[in-house]
Protein backbone atom coordinates (compact mmCIF):
# COMPACT_ATOMS: atom_id res chain seq x y z
CA UNK A 1 0.00 0.00 0.00
CA UNK A 2 1.05 3.33 -0.85
CA UNK A 3 1.58 5.51 2.38
CA UNK A 4 -0.85 8.37 2.16
CA UNK A 5 -2.52 10.79 5.08
CA UNK A 6 -6.13 9.05 4.90
CA UNK A 7 -4.14 5.44 5.25
CA UNK A 8 -1.92 6.57 8.22
CA UNK A 9 -5.34 7.43 9.78
CA UNK A 10 -7.29 4.42 9.05
CA UNK A 11 -4.60 2.60 10.20
CA UNK A 12 -4.09 4.56 13.48
CA UNK A 13 -7.96 4.46 14.28
CA UNK A 14 -8.11 0.94 13.67
CA UNK A 15 -5.08 0.29 15.87
CA UNK A 16 -6.45 2.86 18.68
CA UNK A 17 -10.00 1.15 18.79
CA UNK A 18 -8.42 -2.37 18.71
CA UNK A 19 -5.98 -1.10 21.75
CA UNK A 20 -8.55 1.11 23.57
CA UNK A 21 -12.16 -0.79 22.86
CA UNK A 22 -13.65 1.73 20.59
CA UNK A 23 -12.78 5.00 23.39
CA UNK A 24 -11.26 7.25 20.36
CA UNK A 25 -14.38 6.99 17.97
CA UNK A 26 -15.84 10.36 20.07
CA UNK A 27 -18.37 12.01 18.27
CA UNK A 28 -17.51 15.88 18.45
CA UNK A 29 -19.05 18.73 16.49
CA UNK A 30 -18.85 22.81 16.51
CA UNK A 31 -21.67 24.63 14.51
CA UNK A 32 -22.16 28.54 14.55
CA UNK A 33 -24.38 30.89 12.61
CA UNK A 34 -23.82 33.56 10.18
CA UNK A 35 -25.11 35.98 9.37
CA UNK A 36 -26.83 37.44 12.66
CA UNK A 37 -29.92 35.90 13.12
CA UNK A 38 -33.19 38.38 14.29
CA UNK A 39 -34.79 36.73 17.37
CA UNK A 40 -38.32 37.75 17.81
CA UNK A 41 -39.28 38.98 21.98
CA UNK A 42 -40.57 36.84 24.86
CA UNK A 43 -40.19 33.56 23.02
CA UNK A 44 -36.86 30.55 22.97
CA UNK A 45 -36.06 30.95 19.41
CA UNK A 46 -33.71 28.46 18.17
CA UNK A 47 -30.21 29.56 16.39
CA UNK A 48 -29.75 28.77 12.97
CA UNK A 49 -26.32 27.05 13.37
CA UNK A 50 -25.77 26.75 9.99
CA UNK A 51 -21.80 26.64 9.69
CA UNK A 52 -19.41 24.03 10.96
CA UNK A 53 -15.95 24.91 12.63
CA UNK A 54 -15.86 20.54 12.18
CA UNK A 55 -18.24 17.45 12.60
CA UNK A 56 -16.01 14.05 13.02
CA UNK A 57 -18.85 11.75 11.66
CA UNK A 58 -21.18 13.88 10.20
CA UNK A 59 -24.05 14.30 13.08
CA UNK A 60 -24.40 17.86 12.85
CA UNK A 61 -27.58 19.06 10.66
CA UNK A 62 -26.06 22.57 9.30
CA UNK A 63 -28.93 23.08 7.47
CA UNK A 64 -32.16 22.14 8.05
CA UNK A 65 -32.61 21.38 11.62
CA UNK A 66 -29.66 23.02 12.95
CA UNK A 67 -28.95 20.21 15.57
CA UNK A 68 -26.72 17.87 16.66
CA UNK A 69 -28.02 13.65 16.61
CA UNK A 70 -26.24 11.21 18.60
CA UNK A 71 -25.28 8.59 16.24
CA UNK A 72 -25.66 4.69 16.57
CA UNK A 73 -23.31 3.36 19.06
CA UNK A 74 -22.26 6.68 20.37
CA UNK A 75 -24.36 6.60 23.33
CA UNK A 76 -22.70 7.87 26.33
CA UNK A 77 -21.46 11.10 28.22
CA UNK A 78 -21.17 14.22 26.57
CA UNK A 79 -19.94 17.47 27.35
CA UNK A 80 -22.29 20.09 25.56
CA UNK A 81 -21.01 24.06 25.20
CA UNK A 82 -23.16 26.99 23.90
CA UNK A 83 -22.46 30.61 23.77
CA UNK A 84 -23.83 33.32 22.13
CA UNK A 85 -23.90 37.50 21.84
CA UNK A 86 -26.29 39.79 21.61
CA UNK A 87 -25.98 43.13 19.51
CA UNK A 88 -28.27 45.46 21.55
CA UNK A 89 -28.33 44.76 25.18
CA UNK A 90 -29.74 47.12 27.17
CA UNK A 91 -32.64 46.51 29.76
CA UNK A 92 -34.55 43.25 29.63
CA UNK A 93 -33.68 39.68 30.14
CA UNK A 94 -31.60 37.48 28.10
CA UNK A 95 -31.09 33.87 27.98
CA UNK A 96 -29.13 30.63 25.66
CA UNK A 97 -30.52 27.20 26.65
CA UNK A 98 -29.07 23.98 25.52
CA UNK A 99 -32.01 21.76 24.66
CA UNK A 100 -31.97 18.24 24.68
CA UNK A 101 -34.90 16.64 22.55
CA UNK A 102 -36.95 19.78 22.16
CA UNK A 103 -36.98 19.81 26.28
CA UNK A 104 -34.77 23.15 27.86
CA UNK A 105 -31.88 21.95 30.20
CA UNK A 106 -28.61 24.32 31.47
CA UNK A 107 -29.85 27.58 30.41
CA UNK A 108 -27.73 31.13 31.24
CA UNK A 109 -29.69 34.09 32.15
CA UNK A 110 -28.87 37.81 32.45
CA UNK A 111 -30.97 40.58 33.48
CA UNK A 112 -29.64 44.50 31.46
CA UNK A 113 -26.67 42.99 30.44
CA UNK A 114 -25.66 45.84 28.84
CA UNK A 115 -24.62 46.25 24.82
CA UNK A 116 -23.11 43.46 22.80
CA UNK A 117 -23.56 41.12 25.99
CA UNK A 118 -21.48 37.35 25.66
CA UNK A 119 -23.62 34.37 27.50
CA UNK A 120 -22.45 30.79 27.42
CA UNK A 121 -23.92 27.54 29.11
CA UNK A 122 -22.72 24.13 29.38
CA UNK A 123 -23.63 20.85 30.64
CA UNK A 124 -22.75 16.89 31.20
CA UNK A 125 -25.91 15.00 29.69
CA UNK A 126 -26.15 10.94 29.51
CA UNK A 127 -27.35 10.38 25.76
CA UNK A 128 -28.54 7.48 23.77
CA UNK A 129 -28.64 7.00 20.26
CA UNK A 130 -31.43 9.20 18.46
CA UNK A 131 -30.66 12.10 21.23
CA UNK A 132 -30.71 15.60 19.52
CA UNK A 133 -28.99 18.72 20.95
CA UNK A 134 -29.71 22.45 20.34
CA UNK A 135 -28.81 25.78 21.21
CA UNK A 136 -31.83 28.33 21.87
CA UNK A 137 -31.98 31.83 23.05
CA UNK A 138 -34.56 34.33 24.28
CA UNK A 139 -34.69 38.14 25.05
CA UNK A 140 -37.60 40.03 26.38
CA UNK A 141 -37.18 42.42 23.32
CA UNK A 142 -36.45 41.84 19.61
CA UNK A 143 -32.73 41.55 18.84
CA UNK A 144 -30.08 39.72 16.51
CA UNK A 145 -27.81 37.01 17.94
CA UNK A 146 -24.62 37.79 16.76
CA UNK A 147 -21.31 36.21 16.63
CA UNK A 148 -19.80 34.90 18.31
CA UNK A 149 -22.65 32.21 18.81
CA UNK A 150 -21.51 28.35 18.68
CA UNK A 151 -22.73 24.83 19.76
CA UNK A 152 -20.10 22.38 20.73
CA UNK A 153 -20.59 18.78 21.09
CA UNK A 154 -18.02 16.06 22.70
CA UNK A 155 -18.31 12.49 23.70
CA UNK A 156 -16.56 12.45 26.42
CA UNK A 157 -16.70 8.48 27.38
Amino acid sequence: KKLTWANLKATLKTYFDTLYGGRFTNSAARAYCTPDQTIPADVFTKVQLNNESYDVGGNFDNVTNYRYTVPAGQGGKYLIVGGTGFVGGGPGKWAVCIYINNAGGAQSALTSPGPNAVMNVQDIANLVAGDYIELFVYCDVSDSVSMPNFLAVHRIS
